[in-house]
């Protein structure tokens, strides 16, 4: 484990470091330039926030790559803060200690940011940059803008420069390169880890945010549509209510329809279910009438043991459709139907 790692010691390693840092004069005067860099990696999307590029090139001379820079890393640390250079960088100008035009130190940029946005810095070795990029933070870099590989750079000259690093790729170990000397909202680029630590200074020149924006919560998945409400044809519906009608009578306690409805949920006689078939009937609608009036029992009938009888008040009704009517018994009379 590095020394810096051990709590008790790591208090007294920021105050060495703070002891020996440099002033960040940045690029007081332009030497040529390019409008963007080159993007060799790919361009920085996709994170989470999406930051894009805050840049100090709307002011010259170009002095604030260190609040700048600070300013980036404090808007991938929380939400609301502007993306312009006024809105969030010069107000760590000020609340660091140093007027306009004097440069910045590390420890300046981390007082700035607690002071004007809540923002906590930590002081990092140079070896720790990559697990904090890994972890979602966000890291303010003073280097030498000299040492750079040239594709990332924009403009001409040797002078300390402050950058912000944000992303991480584990596909190559690329950092996310965000230069203040880069256009305003201009996507960074991806760039080897390798290629820019060369260009760092020393340990403690570094600053890494302690909190990140969390990605939103993804979406819950939507509630299954209900099933389909289920769909009856006319007969089934008919049917439907010729049962509920049937079961409310009997359900009303009507002893004689409950009897009947039994009777019908009964099996049919069968042939086999009787030993005394005979019969001395002719007509064989009677016989069938009659067969199913009277008593399985009665002298001359056939015995049945499936159904039995049936019951009250449908026997006497077959009972009354079987006899034949008997005008003679009644006080009506045939001369009375007769033709006048």
């Amino acid at each position: 484990m590095k020394l810096y790692r051990i709590p008790w010691l790591r208090p007294l390693f920021l105050a060495w470091w703070m002891w020996r840092e440099r002033d960040v004069l940045d690029a007081r005067s332009t030497t040529g330039g390019k409008s963007a860099p080159e993007y060799e990696f790919g361009k920085v999307s996709g994170l989470s926030p999406d930051l894009l590029v805050l840049t100090e090139t709307t002011e010259s001379p170009y002095v604030c790559c260190g609040y700048c820079s600070a300013a980036m890393a404090c808007r991938a640390a929380r939400t609301g803060l502007g993306a312009t250079m006024s809105a969030t960088a010069h107000p760590i100008r000020s609340q660091g200690g140093r007027p306009h035009d004097n440069g910045s130190r590390a420890s300046e940029l981390r007082a700035g940011a607690k002071s004007a946005h809540g923002v906590t810095l930590e002081a990092l070795a140079k070896a720790e940059i990559p697990e904090w990029l890994r972890a979602g933070y966000a890291v303010v870099c003073n280097l030498e803008y000299a040492d750079l590989p040239g594709w990332l750079k924009v403009q001409g000259g040797s002078f300390g420069h402050s950058v912000c690093l944000f992303g991480w790729r584990e596909d190559g170990d690329l950092v996310g390169f965000f230069d203040p000397l880069y256009a305003q909202g201009a996507r960074a680029p991806w760039a080897p880890w390798a290629q820019v630590k060369p260009a760092l200074w020393g340990d403690g020149e570094h600053s890494g945010t302690k909190t990140k924006i969390l990605p939103p919560e993804p979406e819950p998945d939507p509630s299954p549509p209900p099933p389909p409400a289920e769909t009856y044809t006319r007969a089934e519906l008919e049917a439907a209510a010729r049962d509920a009608a049937v079961w409310a009578i009997v359900s009303d306690d009507d002893g004689e329809v409950g009897e009947w409805v039994s009777w019908l949920n009964a099996p049919r006689v069968l042939p086999s279910d009787r030993w005394d078939t005979g019969t001395w009937e002719d007509d064989e609608l009677a016989v069938e009438i009659l067969e199913i009036l009277l008593e399985p029992c009665s002298p001359g009938r056939p015995a049945r043991w499936a159904r039995g009888p049936i019951p009250h008040p449908v026997g006497p009704a077959l009972e009354a459709i079987r006899l034949p009517a008997a005008w003679d018994d009644s006080d009506w009379r045939a001369a009375l139907w007769q033709s006048v």
